[in-house]
């Protein structure tokens, strides 16, 4: 076997100097490597302790919605309430007005009579 004319199997400073180089992008890149390795795990357990009391959050969820649904139905129950005496008190008034028409009709009537009483009266001799 031949060696080609552009290969020189020489030990020449500029091959020892790639070598280095060569290796210490190796050692940097596995340094580098080993630093964000380090900081993602470091990331990853500050995120596990944020993350470990989120199960009570449901809990925290669950107390909040019922007591929305509790709040909503006291809102509900007290707008019937209200709602209820409103319409009483509407039926009251309306009773009351019915009086108040009959009695102004009642009175009318008198009038009317009343009237033609002394109407009669005057046309007697």
């Amino acid at each position: 076997m031949t060696t080609p004319k552009w290969f020189e199997p020489r030990v020449t400073l500029g091959n020892i100097l790639s070598l280095i180089a060569m290796l210490a992008t190796v050692v940097g890149g596995y340094v580098a490597l080993k630093i964000d390795v380090s900081d993602a795990k470091q990331s990853i357990a500050a995120l596990q302790q944020t993350v470990q009391p989120l199960p009570s959050m449901e809990t925290r969820l669950t107390v909040v919605e019922s007591t929305i649904s509790t709040k909503g139905a006291a809102r509900d129950k007290q707008m019937a309430d209200l709602t209820a005496r409103v319409d009483l008190n509407q039926n009251s008034v309306d009773a009351k007005l019915d009086k108040l028409i009959d009695g102004m009709t009642v009175l009318s009537n008198q009038v009317a009579a009343l009237t033609a009483v002394a109407r009669a009266q005057e046309r007697q001799p």
